[in-house]
């Protein structure tokens, strides 16, 4: 969000100088304090402008002899400021739909069908998309990709960062091949087993140097790390997990999911009930209502037990 605030910063810092009446090279400096002050106005204005087409803001002490100063913004200013920075935005959105697209098109043709893959739903990920700014020209990109009547027209909010992970996690173990990892040869093994009862100091001066690598064994090695590229070249590099370990995996990671949303459910009722609590005594000791309560020890007592106090 810093290039949208930073696209916003010289008009509202021209809004300020006019709304103090004063030159703007004396309004909000850029790397001092009251620049400061105003970048982080600009930010509330941008924040502002997601829930309503018009915002205003006081920024405190940016002018001279430390004046405050009232901001507005409208969507159309904002869109207008930030051209560039939607613009840029724009252009890598349209290039990532034409790789999707002709992948799905290779996809489709490999499959041997005729019918074009569609957009089943398009989910906005992150603060930016709150901006209507931004919302429109994801809109427009994913019109323009699709030729289909059905191409979705709302911008779904239900994905969050830990959704994005679980998802590229199934990607990664639908793309990966899970095998086990082969054993260690005997030889290897005890090569190993030498190795590490020398690294820990016990009979060290009993162990034999290791032996040279032969022919064999060096032609072994090379005909291992040709299988390894080619792996790679293909994309079927085990990841190293079983296909039951990755599942074990999944199923941790969905147990933990459902233990954390337990505790925040705890925690967020507790909350409310400790702000009623407190909501209750500030009724009864400061509400110009609070004569009303005419047993106020026992009022006190039956929140003191809801507080666990």
């Amino acid at each position: 969000m810093q290039a949208y605030d930073l696209a916003l910063f010289p008009l509202c810092r021209t809004k300020a100088a006019t709304a103090l009446k004063q030159p703007e090279t004396a309004v909000a400096v850029p790397g001092t304090k009251g620049g400061l002050r105003l970048l982080r106005g600009v930010g509330s204005l941008r924040k502002l402008l997601s829930t309503i087409p018009e915002a205003s803001v006081v920024v405190e002490n940016i002018g001279d002899n430390d004046l405050d100063a009232s901001i507005s913004l409208t969507r159309q200013e904002f869109s207008e400021a930030c051209a560039g920075v939607l613009g840029e935005f724009t252009t890598m959105l349209k290039t990532c739909l034409a790789d999707a697209a002709a992948a799905a098109a290779t996809a489709v043709a490999a499959a041997g069908s005729s019918t074009p893959l569609a957009f089943h739903s398009v989910e906005g990920l992150g603060g930016g998309m709150r901006m209507p700014p931004l919302q429109d020209a994801v809109q427009a990109c994913v019109a323009a990709a699709t030729t289909t009547a059905s191409s979705p027209t709302v911008i779904g909010s239900k994905v969050d960062a830990s959704a994005l992970a679980f998802g590229a996690a199934l990607v990664a173990a639908k793309t990966f091949k899970p095998t086990t990892m082969p054993a260690a040869e005997p030889a290897e093994a005890a090569a190993a087993a030498a190795v590490s009862e020398d690294s820990s100091g016990e009979n060290a001066a009993d162990t034999p140097p290791p032996a040279p690598p032969s022919a064999d064994d060096a032609a072994a090695a090379t005909t291992t790390t040709a299988t390894s590229a080619a792996a790679v070249a293909e994309g079927n590099l085990p990841p190293g997990l079983s296909s039951e370990a990755l599942a074990a995996a999944v199923a941790d990671e969905l147990a933990m999911a459902t233990a954390d949303a337990a505790v925040r459910a705890v925690a967020e009722a507790r909350n409310g009930v400790e702000s009623y609590v407190l909501s209750m005594r500030q009724a009864a000791d400061d509400s110009k209502h609070g004569h009303l309560v005419t047993d106020r020890a026992g009022l006190m007592q039956v929140l003191n037990r809801e507080s666990g106090t």
